[in-house]
């Protein structure tokens, strides 16, 4: 997250520069999108890439060869000396990853840039083992114990389950029986994260204190408590244990208080480290490296962004939740290049047998532009077992085929197709192209004319104008070039007002719930194309179209300018959602809520539960806006409100507040030369508003 937000600080070129983003990758990610120049190559052709590269900047080579683009991003890094980063995917070989470390070093990155520190958890005098190393001497007997702290091991290896009935004592330690936890011989309940007392260190080695939020709800143990028990020693609190792991630092109470109210331990971040690099570090890598031949497809397996490697399966709110790019929910196709579907006849669903070795499996296909021809992705994560609820059985699991060999060989199981339930083409605007919606323009357009992008006004003359009066006007402003395209929004209002969970079959009815979803644009070629993302909530319009047709007044103006439903009042004739251009309002087909299988407390009980036959949609919070008005009626201070979407974004792309306020951020924000609104040919007038993204393009690189 820090990471991120430092990023998106030098994106909008009205705070000051801009920095500059190339990226390149055989399939589409976050950082791609976000990329002022994004790349397509393979896992061979990215060989190429780093040692060309390297030689460049290492040994000063001349160019020759490569992509074409090479040259000029070279040229582009070594004209910003201590500016300059080169960071390299965990995937890549030691060599490769020495080689990224000396470019690093020669643009004179280190302690600008980047830092080498002293990790504080590193202890060279222990070994480490691998997860296979583990299994070979749980086979051979050599393990008489074995305690699994929260993790899965045999969701992720079907060998390890064998495996461990070599162990004469297994105990899992975990929130739920999954895999691992059934076939361990003990099961231990796991304590909520946020019921129980621990530490952890940020990326910087910072020690953060971790509080409990709530009290205990089951009764599980945390895993501070078991491993003392399995050292001999007595139980106690976690409290007592994390304050004694840090009586050298916090000696007296008030330092103890001062610890848990800033929620970190001054002075613990890690130091600096003055490692000299060795010089055979920048011969590591030759433009010749070598490059492991591959006669078929290429098989790229990436985690889920959301289920990660599985732990999030029993969620439903990241099950439903849409994937970034391709859209899709309650499922893992198998993802396909739009050159590779063309040659084989394949289109969005149709089933395939995927093989490596002796391993073999049928999975949809789903065509996801901008990857790299002859490159498959899928996703771990999916195909558990025993995940609970409705995790288990959803997907595919792809996990063999990490631990197969030989290479992989895909076909088409002709007259055989499922359907993928994807929200890509749900909820689209009317009469809107996306270069209008999702506005875009390059560094060198907004220097020329900052306010290009504001170029369409709202109509002037209208029958009536209502423009609400009170001395509070709540508005909000997104920033594009901020935007990550994450969905952390989306769950946070999803969990914020109670919006229930509709399931697979109702999402292939277009029929999902969220207030707030994220559009997916693509411009360009479907080989290469650029991505835009945008947040898309109900803007809340002072001249709204949906209130001039309700025939029962169940959505109304109130007078700080929020469009608010009535729920009792809705009878479910829907014309408000035919009305709407944004195509923001969900409308509740069945009793979504009551089917939830879900305890009552996980639900926020300042938000009521709708049930069947009501339209729903983004209400900004108006229980936190209550609150901040009650607060602020009681202390005399003003209404400062964070919605839920904007807690949760990591870059803070969305600001919300009093636009009425000159001092606030929202005020600030709208008065952006970037700032526009959506359709405004609509006359609408909305109260939510856009920054326009701008690319810092390197005019030396065609587009």
């Amino acid at each position: 997250m820090s990471h991120a937000r430092a990023f998106a600080t030098r994106r909008n070129p009205v705070n000051g520069t801009m920095n500059r983003l190339y990226a390149v990758e055989p399939t589409q990610s976050l950082t791609g999108v976000a990329a002022d120049h994004r790349f397509i190559a393979t896992p061979a052709m990215m060989n190429e890439v780093i040692g060309r590269l390297s030689a460049r900047l290492l040994q000063n080579e001349a160019p020759s060869g490569g992509p074409d683009w090479l040259s000029p991003v070279a040229a582009d890094l070594r004209a910003h000396p201590g500016r300059a980063l080169v960071h390299l995917g965990p995937d890549y070989p030691p060599e490769a990853q020495a080689a990224v470390l000396a470019m690093n070093e020669a643009l004179g990155g280190r302690g600008q840039v980047f830092d080498i520190v002293e990790s504080p958890l590193y202890q060279p005098a222990v070994p480490t083992s691998t997860l296979t190393a583990l299994m070979d001497d749980m086979e051979r007997g050599a393990v008489q114990a074995l305690l699994i702290l929260d993790v899965n091991p045999a969701c992720q290896s079907p060998r390890f389950a064998a495996a461990l009935k070599h162990v004469p004592t297994s105990i899992a330690l975990s929130d739920r029986p999954h895999e691992t936890a059934l076939a361990a011989h003990w099961h231990v309940p796991l304590a909520h994260a946020m019921e129980e007392w621990g530490d952890a260190r940020g990326h910087d080695g910072t020690v953060a204190l971790i509080q409990p939020q709530a009290m205990p709800l089951y009764g599980g143990m945390n895993a501070l408590g078991a491993l003392h028990a399995c050292l001999g020693q007595p139980l106690r609190p976690a409290m007592d244990m994390v304050r004694g792991t840090w009586r050298d630092r916090l000696a007296s109470s008030r330092d103890w208080h001062d610890a848990l109210a800033a929620g970190v331990i001054t002075g613990t971040a890690s130091r600096r480290m003055d490692v000299p690099l060795l010089q055979a570090a920048t011969r590591v890598v030759s433009p010749a490296w070598p490059s492991r031949p591959s006669s078929g497809p290429v098989l790229l397996l990436r985690p889920d962004p959301y289920l990660w490697d599985g732990r999030g399966a029993s969620n439903p709110w990241l099950q439903e939740l849409p994937r970034p790019l391709s859209k899709v929910v309650w499922d893992n196709p198998l993802l396909i290049p739009p050159d590779m579907a063309r040659a084989m006849n394949l289109h969005n669903g149709d089933r395939v047998t995927l093989t490596r070795g002796a391993t073999r499996t049928q999975l949809p296909v789903w065509i996801q532009p901008g990857q790299a021809t002859g490159c498959v992705v899928g996703l771990l994560g999916w195909g558990r077992r025993q995940a609970g609820g409705t995790g288990s059985n959803v997907g595919c699991d792809l996990y063999p085929f990490r631990d197969a060999t030989g290479s992989v060989q895909i076909e088409a199981a002709r007259g055989d197709s499922m359907p993928v339930a994807s929200t890509e083409h749900h909820a689209t605007l009317i009469d809107a192209s996306p270069s209008d919606v999702a506005r875009h323009g390059t560094l060198a357009q907004f220097r020329d004319r900052p306010d290009f992008l504001a170029t369409v006004s709202a109509p002037k003359d209208t029958l009536y104008r209502h423009e609400p009066d009170a001395s509070v006007a709540w508005g909000m402003s997104i920033d594009l070039n901020a935007c990550i395209g994450c969905n952390a929004c989306v769950t946070a209002c999803q969990v914020e007002n109670n919006i229930p969970v509709v399931g697979r079959d109702e999402v292939l009815r277009q029929r999902e719930m969220h207030w707030l979803r994220i559009d997916r644009f693509y411009e360009g070629t479907e080989h290469a194309p650029d991505t835009f993302f945008q947040p898309m909530l109900c803007i809340h319009c002072e001249q709204a179209p949906c209130e001039t047709v309700c025939p029962v007044g169940a959505t109304t103006h109130d007078s700080e300018g929020l469009n608010v439903m009535v729920y009792n009042r809705c009878i479910g004739t829907k014309f408000c959602s035919n009305n709407c251009p944004y195509k923001v309002r969900r409308f509740n087909y069945f009793a979504f809520a009551e089917q939830e299988s879900r305890p009552a407390i996980s639900r926020n009980p300042d938000v009521s539960v709708r049930t069947r036959g009501v339209m729903e949609k983004c209400t900004f919070c108006v229980q936190r806006i209550a609150q901040a008005r009650i607060a602020a009626d009681r202390d005399g201070t003003g209404e400062h409100v964070v919605t839920a979407c904007q807690a949760a974004c990591p870059t803070q792309a969305i600001s919300f507040g009093d636009i009425n306020a000159p001092g606030a951020e929202v005020t600030r924000r709208k008065a952006s030369p970037l700032a526009y609104a959506a359709l405004p040919e609509q006359g609408t007038h909305p109260r939510v508003t856009y920054e326009g993204r701008i690319l810092n393009r390197n005019p030396a690189i065609p587009s």
